[in-house]
């Protein structure tokens, strides 16, 4: 079954990031969202390198779900701006 996190990404960098956020995108087959959000996404956790993972750049409510549905990632982070709450 497939796991979709919405991922508040605070102000949009990496330094207003929690350690929750860092561990739900470390954990990533895909990462999903505005383009300057996904570049810091993948500036958070060392772990991942740019060229091993999966983005899909959109900010299209459409356009994302659509991929989603399409995709066969298994766990997928749409980063956003601010705080999901």
């Amino acid at each position: 079954m497939k796991q979709v996190y919405i991922v508040g990404m605070g102000m949009g960098n990496i330094m207003t990031c929690t350690l929750q956020v860092k561990n739900i995108i470390s954990k990533s087959d895909c990462i999903i969202g505005a383009q300057r959000l996904v570049n810091s996404a993948l500036e958070l956790s060392s772990s991942i390198h740019k060229e091993d993972i999966n983005t899909f750049v959109s900010i299209s409510n459409e356009q994302i779900a659509e991929y989603i549905k399409n995709s066969n990632y298994n766990s997928i982070s749409v980063v956003v701006s601010g705080d999901t709450g």
